[in-house]
């Protein structure tokens, strides 16, 4: 049984780059957004909730999202769902870690898409990283 929902969101802008997060000590670690869905949250606004939380991007900067893929796993004793979506944002988008309440974040980058694969942690992740980078094709969104 479920007891916690969550989303991540892999961001990319047309490089394609993706936007990594790096964890503060004591975990230490770079990963792409993740992030808890409130009780009576649906996936959408608690994807936009957790953009802006923790990278200060505005939901206006968003060119388009999409769903990549679900799984599930158990954490200190408890199982989840985590929703991966893919995020693209408009190229002159500018993260501002400094609104994160829990201050988790202690550094950003843009990583091409093999730095961003060898840098990430979770398996899943790198998988979603290779098949987003796989099938962009667009150029960038700011001049569109």
């Amino acid at each position: 049984m479920v007891s916690g929902r969550k989303v991540q969101a892999v961001i990319h802008r047309s490089g394609p780059e993706f936007l990594l997060l790096h964890y503060s000590p004591p975990k230490n670690y770079w990963q792409s957004l993740t992030g808890n869905l409130q009780d009576g949250e649906d996936e959408k606004d608690g994807l936009m909730r957790e953009i802006t939380e923790e990278t200060g991007l505005p939901e206006l900067g968003i060119v388009r999202f999409s769903r990549a893929g679900s799984f599930g796993f158990t954490a200190r004793g408890r199982s989840y769902s985590e929703t991966v979506y893919s995020v693209l944002v408009r190229g002159e988008s500018m993260v501002d870690l400094s609104g994160n309440p829990d201050h988790e974040h202690n550094a950003y980058g843009w990583f091409d898409p093999l730095v961003a694969q060898r840098l990430v942690r979770w398996d899943i992740t790198r998988s979603a990283i290779r098949e987003i980078a796989s099938t962009v094709t667009d150029p960038d969104p700011k001049e569109s």
